[in-house]
């Protein structure tokens, strides 16, 4: 969950995403912890180590804490328990991918939240939905009239939602922010 963007983005970053063909999954040891040990009070890896193995480890030393990691996974989960709680890594590399350019698209959208327009969580909502503010920019630029709305608008998936939002108040938030900004 926390360490498979870490890892996906410095295999990216080394151009070694290839490794995704070698690495058929990874497992969050949280969710699985929980569903095979309820009866323990805390299912950090520190307390699991503790508690099962009986053993302590500098949890702030990165060797440690993947060594012990892989003792607590081969002696107290089978394989069977793992599958079940396995996300395949071409899943978790799309995931992670998607979520970068969605934070790429946020940052751009700053100056909507700085000056009041749409709220963070609106702005997560647009960027989440593939647009960043030179979208916006460019369809306020084609038709002032009814471009922010027609792209906010737009029934998208299967579930026949608007891609962004149908509200006219943050509709209208936008536009005002842009027309003090397209020439």
């Amino acid at each position: 969950r926390f360490d498979c963007p870490v890892l996906v983005n410095t295999l990216q970053n080394c151009n070694m995403l290839h490794v995704e063909k070698s690495i058929k999954a990874f497992c969050d040891t949280l969710p699985l912890s929980k569903a095979i040990f309820p009866e323990l009070a805390h299912h950090n890896q520190e307390f699991l180590i503790s508690s099962l193995l009986n053993e302590k480890y500098d949890a702030h030393n990165a060797l440690a804490d993947v060594l012990s990691l892989q003792k607590l996974v081969t002696s107290k989960f089978s394989l069977d328990q793992l599958s079940q709680f396995a996300i395949a890594s071409h899943d978790i590399v799309l995931t992670t991918q998607y979520n970068n350019k969605c934070n790429r698209n946020l940052h751009t959208l700053t100056c909507l939240i700085e000056n009041k327009k749409v709220t963070n969580n609106m702005a997560r909502k647009i960027a989440y939905s593939g647009l960043n503010f030179n979208h916006l920019y460019l369809q306020y630029s084609r038709d002032k009239e009814s471009g922010i709305r027609n792209l906010f608008t737009e029934i998208v998936g299967k579930e026949k939602k608007a891609r962004v939002t149908k509200s006219k108040k943050i509709i209208d938030s936008v536009n005002e922010y842009m027309k003090n900004r397209v020439v």
